[in-house]
């Protein structure tokens, strides 16, 4: 049994929305479509820059970030609680919407 694998998901995603064959892929890619077929079914993870390759070969972008998680929410809750209720609708009256 093989695992899904994020990886390998995106290069069958790639490949299948640029209406690529496997072997196409491979070819453009300069590996081959046995890899391609084990990278898609979890057999074998491909290493980033391989993954960055297939992607491109696809004629995609690979774009990965790290950053720190959003507090908006958090903080406007927070917000919310220190507001008399009163003062609040008021508020949200004035702005002509209340946030989801």
């Amino acid at each position: 049994m093989h695992q899904e694998s994020i990886a390998g998901g995106l290069v069958a995603e790639a490949r299948i929305l640029s209406g690529l064959s496997q072997r196409e892929l491979a070819r453009r890619a300069g590996t081959s479509a046995a890899a391609v077929a084990n990278y898609e079914n979890g057999r074998q993870q491909p290493r980033f820059d391989t993954l960055v390759r297939l992607i491109d070969a696809a004629g995609f972008e690979l774009r990965c970030r790290v950053e720190l998680p959003d507090e908006q929410d958090r903080l406007y809750r927070e917000w919310e609680a220190t507001v008399p209720r009163t003062s609040l609708e008021e508020w949200y009256e004035r702005q002509g919407s209340r946030p989801s």
